[in-house]
């Protein structure tokens, strides 16, 4: 199996494992309903941006859950690689301090 892929047959280890949410996400959506593209161009926007911020630090996206992604880092599995976590930290301090191009692109 390729190492992109997730598998449990050869063991498990054990990995930092992050999720990120969209807050508010469903007052906002209830607001536009009568606009299915803007509510398209909501969600793509806003996982396309995370999952690019993801990518970028060494992360894996393992799951969409509609307004919100679950992902992990495979380096950390060695808990000695403190510039594994280090890229764990700043991935999430750059999703926070995404949230004004998010919503910038949202509302265009």
């Amino acid at each position: 199996m390729s190492n992109e892929e997730i598998s449990f047959l050869d063991g498990s280890d054990s990995y930092c494992v992050c999720f990120i949410d969209m807050i508010g996400s469903t007052k906002v959506v209830s607001q536009i309903s009568t606009f299915p593209d803007k509510i398209r161009k909501y969600y793509t926007v806003f996982l396309n941006s995370m999952s690019a911020i993801i990518k970028k630090y060494g992360g894996i996206v393992i799951k969409n859950i509609g307004d919100s992604l679950i992902f992990y880092f495979p380096k950390t599995s060695d808990c000695t690689n403190r510039s594994a976590f280090w890229n764990v930290i700043e991935c999430c301090v750059t999703m926070m301090a995404a949230y004004k191009f998010v919503n910038s692109e949202c509302l265009k």
